[in-house]
């Protein structure tokens, strides 16, 4: 049967199987599909295949499906191995001869559990754990409790040996029922393609009206964003600070809404006027640099490296922003600020934890905004 994954099945099936079958449906994948290295790809696929044989034999795990390299088309990406742990996700990016968990590493698992979470329909609703196993890497303990902030956990690091206890933590927490496998491997992949066409044509000049839909909430999105802009114009000349609240379902063009303020040729970026996008999802950030920067280096002419520099002022990271203005000195250099998905923000423990500082993000974001004294505008624009 032809899987998305390189190899889908259950781990019963999984465990009865020869690593060497394994590896020749895996080599005859990555063959057809992709040139490079294979042989030393293969290599660390046995390494792999041992592993994760070990960590899964003594496991509870007659129901469990297990993914191989399921890949990530748009991102040109595969994601390691899957296991579908009852109604778990266990997104477990393995680094075979590493003796570090590395801060690239961490990031890395946390992107792929986050690409599953909000592209991968059959995860939808499903509580996501990114796990990094180094397995030469000293052993590590487990942490105290496993918390999860909109269905994904903090990344949990293991080595080797330690991966089948990660995988009974993860087990102990499963309250649904098993996830079929099969479904889940043929489940689409969408990362959104009309937020990433509407960025790139917000950001070579068209309005919400030129690219929005032909239904009745257009109007409604024109009227918003001439509102929204109305407000950022009257905060620059009045030297006054402003908090806008945007509420809509899922899908109604809050995001849109957002782009269009930040490449406002009134009020945003195009009118000289410091402003960016901040959003906590990052392949999202990612997509749209990338998308972006593509289009201005051929629609301007401009060198690649200027185009991504252009690109990632005005889309960043929700984290990498807090984490860059977090000292009392650290004035942002952006007036006008969107806080894309609000409703995810973060509360004061969880502040403590990620930035050492015991403040929800809204409180970090009025605290570093309300530093621009003097300045021309300071407007924040958040979504619930």
């Amino acid at each position: 049967m032809l899987t998305k994954s390189y190899l889908a099945t259950s781990v019963p099936d999984f465990l009865t199987q020869s690593t060497e079958d394994i590896l020749g449906r895996l080599a005859i994948r990555v063959g057809s599909e992709h040139s490079g290295n294979e042989t030393q790809q293969i290599r660390a696929w046995r390494i792999q295949i041992g592993l994760l044989k070990n960590a899964l034999a003594n496991a509870d795990s007659d129901e469990w499906g297990i993914l191989l390299e399921l890949p990530l088309l748009r991102l040109g990406r595969r994601i390691d191995t899957i296991i579908l742990i009852g109604d778990m996700i266990a997104c477990v990016e393995l680094k075979i001869g590493s003796n570090t968990f590395s801060a690239v590493d961490v990031n890395q698992a946390d992107d792929y559990a986050l690409c599953l979470r909000d592209f991968h329909t059959a995860s939808h609703g499903k509580r996501v754990v990114p796990v990094l196993c180094s397995d030469q890497a000293p052993t590590i303990s487990l942490p105290g409790s496993i918390d999860f902030i909109d269905d994904v956990s903090q990344c949990i690091r293991t080595n080797g040996e330690g991966l089948s206890d990660v995988l009974g933590t993860i087990k102990s927490l499963a309250t649904g029922d098993q996830i079929d496998w099969q479904a889940y491997d043929a489940a689409t992949y969408s990362p959104t393609p009309d937020i990433v066409t509407a960025a790139r044509s917000l950001y070579s000049g068209h309005s919400v009206k030129e690219i929005g839909r032909a239904d009745a909430s257009a109007e409604a999105l024109e009227r918003t964003a001439n509102r929204l802009k109305a407000i950022a114009n009257a905060a620059r000349r009045d030297q006054k600070k402003v908090v806008c609240f945007v509420t809509g379902e899922p899908g109604s063009g809050k995001t849109l809404l957002g782009l269009d303020l930040v490449f406002s040729g009134t009020a945003g970026r195009v009118a000289e006027e410091p402003a960016a996008l901040l959003s906590g999802n990052r392949p999202l950030v990612f997509v749209l640099q990338a998308a972006i920067a593509e289009d201005a280096r051929q629609r301007e002419g401009i060198k690649a490296t200027e185009a991504q520099r252009r690109a990632q002022q005005a889309l960043q990271t929700l984290l990498g922003y807090l984490k860059d203005h977090a000292a009392a000195d650290a004035d942002p250099p952006e007036n006008v600020i969107v806080f894309d998905e609000a409703q995810r923000a973060w509360d004061a423990d969880t502040g403590l934890k990620l930035l050492g500082r015991a403040k929800s993000e809204p409180e970090l974001f009025m605290e570093i905004m309300g530093r621009l004294e003097g300045h021309s505008s300071s407007s924040v624009l958040a979504e619930f």
